[in-house]
């Protein structure tokens, strides 16, 4: 389950990650608080159709929309919830179908998690929608390709991915892959425009799309107390959870971290070498330290701002459990300490960046969620 939080103001990922299923939909809480969440509801759930619809009597037509579906699909009728999506033609109008079942499993899903979601868009339909020209992008081994306003597939692996193309007939615009497109299938039709992220190619539609699949019983009803304070709330740096509502086969690995003080010990003790690569003995690495910064006393050079700043930073760090620093680099002309991390979960990351003081600020870039561990970069900056 992949899940990213994007930033609209600034147009940038804070966090992204994957999750190994939907007990672990919680794990999302903290990045929840004042964002709009936006979930993306699987196609291989969903159905597409485009229903003829008379000039006249439009209204009457429209409540009769589910039972046009009635020979096209296996179900009952009124099992299925139906979203209009497209009625932009005079003649017919586009609609998602879903059964009732999946919407409330959907949502208990999401109400045990404590997350409240204002919008659920089919996830082929949040990829771009241009003219003569079909998208697509992989998440996971799945693929989807948009081919129209109110037209996709999703294809469960690369033998579903080759047996589509030996059928498919691009149009005159080709397609465009937001993800690496593979080797065996080439053709001058397809043109690569890589994602940072593969659920990057998908954020914008979530964002714009005006399909929401929460309407009729599944509408929200937001108190008007909070309909009042909410255009307060963050304006400028509205952010968007887009969550996909499908498993990947994806291994959760949990590491926990044991001997904490060892670790510490053992990071000091790098952090030392990195330093001064010339020392060989390192018995007392706090001493030695601090020894070394009295030896250069008032200069000015790039040694004394990176040792000034390992020192100073030294305590935030032994306070925040299991954050692991994996290197770091010192900027002297910006009076920059870089460190890149591991850690548990987003939370240490929030920790590390309270606990540094003594005229320092931290700012956390952006983190990546994998295999149970979060990685990321935190600056450090002296403040004049």
């Amino acid at each position: 389950m992949q899940w990213l939080v994007w930033s609209q103001g600034e147009q940038e990922v804070i966090a992204s990650g994957e999750l190994a299923g939907a007990d672990k939909l919680h794990e999302l809480q903290t990045w929840s608080t004042d964002r709009e969440i936006i979930a993306l509801a699987p196609m291989n759930d969903c159905g597409l159709a485009d229903l003829p619809m008379p000039k006249k009597n439009r209204r009457q037509a429209m409540a009769a929309l589910p039972y046009m579906l009635e020979d096209d699909i296996a179900q009952d009728i009124d099992s299925i919830h139906v979203t209009i999506t497209d009625q932009s033609a005079a003649d017919h109008v586009g609609v998602c179908y879903v059964a009732h079942q999946k919407m409330d499993l959907w949502l208990s899903w999401l109400q045990q998690a404590e997350l409240v979601v204002s919008k659920i868009v089919p996830d082929v339909l949040a990829l771009p929608n241009t003219e003569e020209q079909w998208q697509a992008v992989a998440l996971g081994e799945q693929w989807l390709i948009r081919q129209a306003t109110n037209q996709g597939v999703l294809l469960d692996d690369h033998t579903w991915l080759q047996s589509w193309w030996r059928q498919a007939t691009l149009p005159d615009g080709g397609m465009v892959s937001h993800t690496p497109w593979p080797a065996d299938l080439q053709s001058e039709q397809v043109a690569v425009e890589l994602a940072e992220l593969p659920l990057l190619a998908l954020v914008e539609g979530a964002i714009s799309s005006k399909v929401n699949l929460r309407h009729g019983p599944y509408r929200i009803r937001v108190k008007r107390a909070q309909t009042a304070w909410r255009p307060w709330l963050h304006v400028a740096s509205l952010a968007a959870v887009a969550l996909v509502l499908y498993l990947l086969n994806v291994a959760l690995r949990v590491s926990e971290l044991n001997h904490q003080a060892d670790l510490v010990e053992a990071e000091v003790v790098r952090t030392y070498q990195i330093a001064f690569p010339n020392e060989k003995r390192v018995n007392n690495p706090r001493a030695q330290m601090r020894q070394k910064i009295k030896q250069i006393g008032g200069a000015s050079g790039p040694a004394e701002g990176f040792l000034s700043a390992l020192h100073d930073v030294a305590e935030a760090y032994r306070s925040v459990s299991g954050l692991e620093i994996r290197s770091l680099r010192f900027d002297h002309k910006r009076q920059e300490l870089r460190i890149q991390a591991l850690g548990k979960d987003f939370q240490q990351f929030e920790q590390f960046k309270s606990a540094v003081s003594n005229g320092y600020q931290a700012e956390v870039g952006a983190l990546n969620s994998s295999n149970g561990q979060v990685s990321g970069t935190v600056t450090i900056r002296r403040v004049s």
